[in-house]
């Protein structure tokens, strides 16, 4: 993954972020052809515009290492799927720790722009084995029937012999399809309710 810091950073951030195994670029402008190969931007005073953020389609954290984040155009951010993380303090250690976490569970730490809560009207869980193409098959049919997965968590139980997923969704699958699912012999079964 290669990161992207404006606005001179410390020699430990940088230093920090190598020990990561990250590839780190330091410059003291935002250019578009150096955050075209970014994946991650680190800035301090230097702002993002929709325009920059929608043309760094590589781009999935920005960590805003300062004050505020009123230079970044959050709401861009969020249409593109991109996390914005706050370090307040600017402090190294905080700015590593984000970027670790984000590395290691694909959330940062200090995230601004999540959904407070999810808009999905249902929550499908499905109790599966452990198997390859099981939750594909699932989402195959929810695709058919048009039906939008918001969120989604598959959880693997000891022995990695089965799996719980849970999913938001945006409406209803029909009957129909719910059967067709518990048919399916690595399936071990699946539930629809209403997420109130």
């Amino acid at each position: 993954m290669k990161v992207l810091i404006v606005d001179r950073p410390a020699a430990k951030t940088v230093a920090g972020l190598e020990r990561l195994g990250l590839q780190v670029e330091v410059d003291s402008q935002l250019k578009a052809e150096s955050l075209a190969k970014a994946d991650i931007l680190i800035v301090r005073t230097t702002g993002l515009s929709a325009a920059t953020v929608r043309a760094a389609r590589r781009l999935s954290l920005v960590i805003a290492a300062g004050p505020d984040i009123s230079g970044i155009d959050v709401a861009a951010s969020s249409g593109m799927g991109v996390y914005v993380a706050h370090c307040p303090s600017e402090d190294t250690v905080d700015v590593i720790q984000s970027v670790e976490l984000y590395m290691k569970t694909g959330h940062p730490a200090g995230t601004v722009n999540l959904c407070a809560r999810s808009p999905a009207k249902y929550r499908l869980v499905v109790r599966h084995l452990n198997r390859v193409g099981v939750l594909a098959f699932v989402l195959d049919g929810l695709r058919e029937e048009n039906v939008n997965v918001e969120e989604m968590e598959n959880t693997i139980f000891a022995g990695a012999e089965a799996g719980c997923c849970s999913m938001l969704l945006d409406q209803a699958p029909s009957e129909s399809l719910l059967e067709f699912f518990r048919g399916n012999p690595s399936i071990l079964h699946a539930t629809l309710n209403r997420c109130e």
